[in-house]
């Protein structure tokens, strides 16, 4: 990627990617990703962190780079929050107040069979 990310991208939505290439990526911790698809004509960007462990990081942009939404993940399963406490513990990484509320949301994703 070049210093202007891909064509068109948002600053807000490369601010994100560089911000979690930072936390996570140059630390050796993980990969992060930028995705890019069209909802009804308009384009949605995600940024999705992974970590080597099970933790993981997604941030969610519309076509101007306004935020629609930031999660914690654990083992895939989201729970959503504010960008503060997403960012701090992909940075920080000390446990927090989502911790529990992963830990149920996977024990639910994990019993909701077919």
């Amino acid at each position: 990627m070049n210093d202007d990310g891909p064509q068109g991208t948002p600053r807000a939505v490369l601010d994100a990617l560089r911000f979690y290439e930072r936390a996570v990526t140059d630390r050796d911790n993980g990969s992060v990703g930028l995705f890019a698809w069209e909802l009804d004509g308009s384009p949605l960007y995600l940024v999705r962190c992974t970590t080597d462990g099970s933790d993981g990081f997604l941030e969610v942009y519309d076509r101007d780079g306004s935020a629609l939404g930031f999660a914690r993940t654990y083992e895939s399963c989201p729970v959503w929050t504010s960008r503060g406490v997403v960012r701090r513990r992909a940075f920080v990484g000390d446990h927090d107040e989502v911790d529990d509320q992963l830990a149920d949301a996977a024990k639910r994703f994990a019993g909701a069979g077919p």
